[in-house]
């Protein structure tokens, strides 16, 4: 999702700068809601994440590099919420235990334009690491996203999408049976399901990478080459596209 963001800022924004970011283990820096330091010290939950470095570093992303970002374009803003699983007590606030809570009931609701607004959200590589073997439990999850979105934003504001397939030749041993093919299937089967119930649109690009032309330029398992390659580009444009229904 980041490299998406940074082609769509390439493809159709101009001249932007990036006014706020978070760092790895400072979400109140963009936020600005304080953590809640209790809920800091209670253990994380099964089927919850984080898993690694935020498990051993209460308050930090797992990921190095999902950092949350705001951009400001002349044509417009770009916020990117690095919120890594579809449950997640990396950013508990005051009210809120899961991270999606603090960051959209505590933040973007505040913020929210719902007449220019769109939202596109993604889950599922990283779910595979908590509920990868639990689809079930992923949809539940997911569906409390969507609750939370549609206090916020119309369904008509908002777009998921699906996961990339991961490719297995390129996956470290130790993820191989984890972050699988199988399971990404089974999550995107998943979340299909929820959003049809909530009916929220979908841009499915799940087979798409599959495709040769695409699976040539993964760069490791997970990332389909830069954000100024065909992929990236191809992802942003479709994004681009759906979005011009509230500007027109």
């Amino acid at each position: 999702m980041a490299r998406a963001r940074d082609s769509l800022q390439s493809i159709a924004f101009q001249n932007c700068s990036v006014t706020k970011a978070a760092s790895r283990c400072d979400f109140p820096k963009l936020y600005g809601l304080p953590y809640n330091q209790t809920a800091l010290e209670v253990p994380v939950p099964p089927h919850v994440g984080p898993k690694l470095n935020g498990l051993k570093n209460r308050g930090c992303w797992d990921c190095a590099g999902c950092e949350s970002k705001m951009l400001e374009c002349v044509d417009g803003d770009i916020e990117y919420h690095g919120i890594e699983f579809a449950a997640d007590v990396e950013y508990p606030t005051n009210g809120s235990s899961l991270t999606q809570e603090s960051i959209i009931a505590g933040y973007m609701s505040k913020r929210a334009n719902p007449n220019c607004d769109f939202v596109v959200f993604n889950f599922g590589l990283h779910d595979t690491a908590t509920v990868g073997a639990a689809p079930e439990i992923f949809g539940e999850h997911l569906d409390y996203v969507c609750e939370l979105l549609l206090r916020v934003y119309r369904s008509d504001n908002l777009l998921y999408m699906t996961s990339t397939y991961p490719k297995g030749t390129l996956q470290p041993a130790e993820w191989r049976n984890i972050t699988s093919p199988a399971a990404i299937f089974g999550l995107n089967q998943e979340s299909r399901r929820v959003m049809k119930t909530r009916n929220i649109n979908v841009l499915d690009v799940a087979t798409m990478s599959t495709f040769p032309v695409f699976q040539a330029l993964y760069q490791d398992a997970v990332h389909v080459g830069s954000a100024q390659e065909a992929w990236y580009r191809s992802v942003a444009f479709s994004i681009f596209e759906r979005s011009l229904h509230l500007w027109s």
